[in-house]
């Protein structure tokens, strides 16, 4: 995507830049989402400090996190990469946010990714054996 973005922006806004201009708008976007990453994990990470005994909340802090980050980096005039502000922030989480995410929390967030993922998988599979199919009997 940013690849795409940045090969738009050079083909349709303006044909005659070259290599030299790339690298900057590349580094922008890639430390920008870097940046941007870093600084929601330490915005959430302080609000999980004093509510990291309630699952519901601790759920839904990371749920409301992960859509303002990709929401505000890809769709403002912010310009920079929002999954790169996404897989920061995971990262950040990851490494500091498991601590303060204890008991009932803990087992909440488990719960609740668990099934995510279990029901992105089933979607994706899903979706690609409805068009596998329909194209094979298509013809």
């Amino acid at each position: 995507m940013l690849i795409f973005q940045i090969t738009n922006e050079i083909v349709i806004v303006d044909k005659e830049r070259l290599i030299f201009d790339i690298v900057p708008l590349l580094l922008m976007e890639v430390l920008g989402g870097v940046f941007f990453g870093l600084l929601f994990g330490f915005l959430a990470l302080f609000f999980l400090k004093r509510i990291s005994s309630n699952g519901v909340l601790v759920v839904t802090i990371m749920i409301i996190f992960c859509y303002t980050i990709y929401m505000l980096m890809e769709f403002t005039n912010i310009k920079v990469s929002g999954i790169i502000s996404l897989v920061t922030y995971g990262i950040f989480m990851g490494a500091f946010g498991k601590a303060h995410i204890v008991g009932e929390a803990s087992v909440a967030m488990e719960s609740f990714w668990t099934y995510a993922v279990f029901i992105a998988e089933t979607s994706i599979f899903l979706i690609a054996g409805v068009l596998v199919g329909v194209n094979v009997f298509k013809d």
